[in-house]
């Protein structure tokens, strides 16, 4: 089954930081169980969840480390979009070498 991350913005094809958020998901996610919070649809139809791997947010891990940003056409949820203004800067800043 494929999900999309519910929110979640992040470069899989273009710099920045595009080299280090597909390997960091497979490190977080490869041959592991996962569970998913089924958050409906986006507007190409496909399935929008929250994906969570040994008591893990995956969609929040990406932001705690600045390679994804909120993805607000998807939803209007303002917990993200808050937890996301707390940390998008601190981490942007902590990678920053990586640019």
């Amino acid at each position: 089954m494929k999900v999309r991350l519910v929110g979640i913005d992040f470069p899989e094809h273009n710099p920045p930081f595009s080299q280090e958020t597909t390997p960091f998901v497979d490190q977080l996610c490869h041959d592991k169980t996962l569970r998913t919070k089924d958050k409906g649809q986006d507007h190409h139809s496909r399935t929008l969840g929250v994906v969570l791997v040994d008591d893990k947010n995956v969609n929040q891990e990406l932001f705690e480390t600045g390679l994804a940003w909120n993805f607000k056409r998807d939803h209007k949820d303002s917990e993200l979009a808050a937890f996301e203004d707390a940390t998008q800067a601190a981490a942007l800043i902590s990678n920053s070498h990586l640019a």
